[in-house]
């Protein structure tokens, strides 16, 4: 959040630097990762409130089109999440589960924990910056890929 604040002060050199593609790119993921963080709560509970109730009460023209677009919205959201992991996996050459995938909404809902947390932090305390610090871990090394020219061909 603070970093897209922080790139939004010099907007003509942040477009500079990163080109004007790479600039709406970055600034997209960056806004969409917040945007859906703080939302990402209310559509689920919205979606899960039109599959329980979708045998009551009248069905109007409205009401079944906006209930197919919601659940269209559900399914590509649930592919966007679903994709990236799994190719991300294959890339790095890491075992997949299906426990794994399981866990995916708990990794959105203390996502969106931390978003909240972090625009309350933000209101009121705006010129603190609560920086993680990274590194501290043992972990496993993983291999360096090398740059190939098809981005999804795992090099041997």
């Amino acid at each position: 959040m603070q970093t897209l604040i922080v790139h939004s002060r010099h907007p003509i050199l942040f477009v500079r630097d990163l080109g004007f593609q790479r600039a709406v790119a970055a600034t997209t993921l960056m806004a969409g990762a917040i945007l859906s963080g703080l939302f990402w709560p209310v559509f689920a509970a919205d979606t899960i409130w039109r599959a329980l109730s979708a045998g009551q009460g009248e069905l109007t023209p409205w009401r079944e089109a906006s209930d197919v677009f919601v659940y269209i919205l559900a399914l590509a959201g649930v592919w966007s999440i679903i994709l990236p992991a799994v190719v991300a996996v294959r890339l790095r050459r890491f075992g997949l589960t299906a426990r794994a995938l399981a866990l995916l909404p708990v990794y959105y809902i203390l996502l969106t924990a931390a978003t909240w947390t972090a625009m309350f932090h933000l209101a009121l305390w705006p010129h603190h910056w609560a920086k993680t610090a990274h590194g501290r871990t043992r972990r496993r090394t993983t291999p360096v890929y090398v740059r190939t020219q098809n981005p999804m061909q795992i090099p041997s």
